[in-house]
């Protein structure tokens, strides 16, 4: 059940990214999903989301989808070294990732749309903790 409200979600933000906001909001979703769920199911995940956003955004297909499995690959290598279940790394990990994504893909205003990411995933990270404090 709650991978399917990931999906939508996910489609949400897809739709959200693809056609209103320029803003990687996608990004922090996948960040939130890699750090409370398991990494294969995350990474497959990850990549379909990455096709389907890559297809509305008129991206070359799969591109998004090599950058996404790239951030995943780099916060579950970290995983051991930080807290990765934590705001300030969900707001850092966002917030990177969001300014290498926007500046491969050509973006305008970099840093602002990444600084409303970070804040973004965070958020989201913030409400699970307070709906869920075993997580």
């Amino acid at each position: 059940m709650r991978w399917f409200i990931y999906s939508i979600i996910a489609l949400v933000l897809i739709v959200l990214q693809g056609i209103i906001t320029t803003i990687p909001l996608l990004i922090g979703w996948v960040l939130y999903i890699a750090v409370s769920e398991r990494p294969a199911v995350v990474c497959f995940f990850s990549f379909l989301a990455g096709i389907l956003l890559d297809s509305l955004t008129f991206h070359p297909i799969g591109a998004s989808s090599i950058f996404f499995i790239c951030m995943l690959l780099l916060v579950y290598l970290y995983q051991r070294k930080f807290e990765v279940k934590s705001v300030l790394f969900i707001c850092a990990a966002s917030f990177v990732s969001s300014l290498v994504y926007q500046y491969l893909f050509g973006s305008v205003y970099i840093f602002q749309s990444s600084l409303v990411n970070a804040l973004f995933a965070s958020g989201i990270f913030g409400i699970n903790r307070k709906i869920n404090p075993k997580f």
